[in-house]
């Protein structure tokens, strides 16, 4: 099956899609986890996480409620912080997502 793909835009006069169970859209879906906050989405509140920090104290807060959030709404994946750069303004952390045992 095809998914639109995040962020949305078009290709032409077509929106560009992934194909469903793909790493692709493993990645997609991550993406949009990431970028809901909890109760955002008034149909859905559980979806999405609470917080966006992945570094200090909290970092395993954040992973620990994409994979739960997984868990919950799909795709079956384990969520994993990679590594976390910091510069004055920016922070960027790289997650790493797997598809199969464990997920």
């Amino acid at each position: 099956m095809e998914l639109l793909a995040h962020p949305l835009r078009l290709a032409g006069s077509r929106f560009v899609t992934v194909t469903d169970e793909t790493e692709a859209a493993d990645n997609d879906a991550v993406a949009r986890m990431v970028l809901t906050r909890r109760g955002e989405l008034e149909l859905v509140p559980a979806y999405g996480i609470s917080d966006l920090a992945f570094s200090g104290p909290q970092s395993d807060l954040g992973v620990a409620q994409l994979n739960a959030c997984a868990r919950t709404f799909g795709p079956p994946v384990t969520v994993t912080l990679d590594a976390v750069s910091r510069t004055e303004r920016t922070e960027t952390a790289r997650l790493l997502v797997s598809r199969g045992e464990g997920a």
